[in-house]
């Protein structure tokens, strides 16, 4: 990000961000491998849908009401793409435990490149990043750290909730909230690279434990003996359960004030 800094109105420079996440989302659809074109395409939606909660924050109407249409719009965008990584990550998940055979039959099952809208998928984008002007950005404030408290507590109370329920409903719910304060928290020029980096792996841990979960409801489907899958898929998701929650111990240590204060913009330009 280069001009002025620190920046005069943080909610102008959540604003650029999301223009260049959603230049990048284009950008990458053009990759002649797909897969990983639709990966990396949905991470940078995601980053812009958290920024754009970020937006979502500010004291007035009009920002809040576009910022909040443009992130479902995101969503939607997102959605048309999500068929095929879906399907990917479950071919995956099954090889990971060693089920060769479901692995395969899920795999045959993804999409193939010409069949995924993702000329439709890029003029959604398209038009959101048209759209980003629509959102006024007048205001300035710790726009990023109040986003940063709030998303970082209703992760922690996620937490806590998830040491009692530990479906699979709500470990998901808990795993967006993890990944919207990483695409926060990586916004800023200036992070903590240990608490990127912990809040990444922990929102890795709870995908995978997602993904072993979908495929548990899966493997009947495609595959015999389901009731020997389905035990060791359990066996896999209490191993990954266990790192998850020794990794969450150490992510939420801080209080809210602590970590949201450790925080800041950095003194020089960026």
């Amino acid at each position: 990000m280069t001009g002025q800094w620190p920046p005069p109105d943080e909610a102008a420079f959540v604003l650029r961000t999301v223009d260049e996440r959603l230049s990048q989302a284009l950008s990458e659809l053009a990759d002649a491998d797909v897969v990983r074109a639709v990966h990396e395409v949905r991470k940078r939606l995601k980053s812009a849908r958290a920024l754009l909660w970020a937006l979502e924050q500010l004291p007035y109407g009009i920002s809040r009401k576009a910022a909040r249409r443009a992130r479902i719009r995101l969503g939607r965008a997102a959605a048309l793409l999500a068929g095929a990584r879906d399907a990917e990550v479950l071919a995956e998940t099954a090889a990971s435990n060693g089920f060769g055979g479901v692995a395969r039959r899920l795999r045959a099952a993804v999409p193939q490149a010409d069949a995924l809208p993702l000329e439709r998928a890029g003029r959604k984008i398209a038009a959101v990043r048209a759209a980003l002007g629509a959102i006024r950005a007048d205001d300035g404030g710790p726009l990023l750290r109040a986003a940063i408290l709030r998303s970082y507590r209703e992760g922690r109370r996620g937490w806590r909730s998830c040491r009692t329920d530990r479906s699979a409903k709500a470990l998901h719910g808990w795993r967006k909230r993890v990944k919207r304060l990483y695409y926060l928290l990586s916004a800023l020029p200036e992070h903590d690279p240990v608490a990127a980096d912990q809040l990444n792996r922990l929102g890795d841990l709870l995908g995978l434990d997602h993904d072993n979960a979908l495929l548990a409801d899966r493997v009947g489907d495609v595959a015999g003996n389901a009731r020997r899958k389905r035990a060791k898929i359990a066996t896999t998701r209490k191993r990954l359960q266990r790192q998850i929650f020794d990794l969450a111990a150490t992510v939420y240590a801080p209080k809210p004030t602590t970590f949201a204060a450790a925080t800041r913009w950095p003194a020089g330009a960026c």
